[in-house]
């Protein structure tokens, strides 16, 4: 009796994870992890790490970033792509200073 009871536990635990992978992002960003609804059920990008994520970024996974402003997390994706933009200027201020020596 206790292998079904087993067995049926793994059969609930294994449909809770399949459905919350289909409706929501796990998104992961500075403050730590954020469940995002999904727009629609699907399995694409169960889980995205936007630490380091740009602008550019921003732009290739359009329907994460729209689904991460529905849920009135921009912050998520703002403190990322400012991070990004502050390393890209330090980056130019470093080159523009080595080509000064």
């Amino acid at each position: 009796m206790s292998r079904l009871l087993i067995f049926l536990l793994g059969v609930v635990v294994g449909g809770g994870v399949v459905y919350s992978s289909v409706t929501y992002h796990v998104v992961r960003g500075e403050d730590g992890f954020h469940m995002v609804p999904k727009l629609s059920a699907n399995f694409s990008q169960p889980y995205v790490d936007v630490r380091d994520f740009g602008a550019a970024d921003g732009g290739e996974n359009r329907a994460l970033t729209v689904a991460v402003l529905r849920a009135e997390k921009g912050h998520l994706m703002q403190d990322a792509a400012t991070d990004s933009m502050a390393e890209g200027l330090e980056q130019l201020a470093d080159g523009l200073q080595k080509l000064g020596d």
